[in-house]
């Protein structure tokens, strides 16, 4: 469940109880606190007055979570916490399976851990633009682009200092053989483990 300063009121309620009774993961920033339940009063010229009147209490812990939230179980940015979200949820599918859907879960869980958390690489990008064979490697806006002729593209994320994954296709790999500064052999690894090395063209 995805969590943050915006989440107040009832829906603090339901999040105290999914975390109190264990019912899953709270992914994002700390609640906002707002747990008394505010009843308006008239007063004199014409204006009302915000009093307090309930104070709900969760069932699994005996407390309220006015003025102090309810903290998450796993810390994220608002802005990335869906994404940290899925990989935790990826990673907990893995554990449990077995065989080809372990390694696919995996590896997607891989890909979107390397978005939000950028891996080194061991050349700069750059390094890796070129044609190999009928393979083209280019870089656009700093993220390296595969397409071979006359086919669609795809983008590589790094996953190790040589070694990319496509964005849309997990199990579909790209390692670099480096010498010096430069790449000088590619490797495609498919889904269905079947490879393909090509040379770089001079």
């Amino acid at each position: 469940m995805l969590t943050g300063g915006r989440s107040a009121s009832a829906a603090e309620e339901f999040i105290g109880h999914v975390n109190g009774f264990k019912l899953g993961e709270l992914v994002g920033e700390n609640t906002a606190g707002a747990g008394y339940r505010n009843e308006f009063f008239p007063v004199a010229g014409g204006y009302v007055i915000s009093v307090s009147v309930g104070r709900a209490v969760l069932a699994s812990t005996g407390k309220d979570w006015e003025k102090v939230g309810i903290a998450p179980t796993i810390k994220a940015s608002q802005d990335n916490a869906l994404e940290v979200a899925q990989v935790n949820a990826l990673r907990k599918l893995a554990a449990k399976a077995a065989g080809p859907d372990k390694t696919m879960l995996e590896g997607s869980a891989q890909v979107l851990e390397a978005q939000l958390t950028p891996v080194s690489t061991a050349l700069p990008l750059p390094q890796y633009v070129g044609v190999y064979g009928v393979r083209h490697i280019t870089n656009d806006d700093g993220a390296l682009i595969f397409q071979r002729e006359g086919g669609p593209k795809g983008k590589l994320v790094a996953v190790g200092p040589n070694e990319f994954a496509f964005a849309e296709d997990p199990m579909q790999r790209v390692k670099f053989k480096v010498a010096g500064n430069n790449a000088t052999e590619l490797e495609l690894i498919r889904g269905d483990g079947s490879r393909v090395v090509a040379a770089r063209n001079p």
